[in-house]
């Protein structure tokens, strides 16, 4: 018979909760530059689950952590599932939660331990200085949150042509 820590423990799998922190106006989301492994990565505020944490718990505990902001995460908006390319690193899944809006001018973010920066971008500024993977469920979950359509599943990294009005597109040509 299967128990809970069974499927929270699978080996090599780690999932992560991030919240979608917003502008009132919706213009611009919150990101993080945060350690990961050996690098930098600009990204939304959250971290790991522990195994027997609930997966909302887990996200306003990392966001806290990470920015001092006392959220309580909303819908579900995007699963995005990272395999591992050639047995490098361990599968990854990210859940990314509502986190709700802020004023952005008047809110003060105390950065936690691992942090380094934040930045208020939209859409056109994350497509520059985030990651794609990062960038593309960022779009996705904007999406949902702004009933663009239904939370997705993502699987990998983004597809090199993407029309969403969230999404980046490239050029023909």
């Amino acid at each position: 018979m299967n128990v809970v820590h069974e499927f929270a423990d699978s080996p090599g799998r780690q999932i992560y909760t991030q919240a979608l922190i917003y502008s009132s106006d919706k213009r611009r989301v919150l990101l993080v530059e945060q350690e990961f492994g050996d690098r930098r990565v600009l990204g939304l505020p959250g971290g790991p689950v522990d195994a027997h944490d609930p997966f909302h718990k887990a996200c306003q505990q990392t966001c806290l952590t990470m920015t001092g902001l006392t959220i309580t995460p909303g819908k579900m908006l995007v699963v995005h599932e990272m395999p591992s390319e050639s047995g490098s690193a361990h599968d990854g899944v990210t859940i990314v939660f509502d986190g709700g809006p802020v004023e952005r001018d008047t809110t003060d973010i105390a950065l936690g331990a691992g942090a380094h920066s934040h930045l208020w971008l939209t859409k056109d500024e994350l497509t520059e200085q985030a990651e794609p993977y990062m960038a593309w469920h960022i779009r996705a979950a904007a999406a949902v949150r702004d009933g663009e359509y239904p939370a997705p599943c993502l699987t990998g990294n983004p597809p090199s042509i993407v029309t969403s009005a969230w999404r980046r597109t490239t050029p023909s040509g």
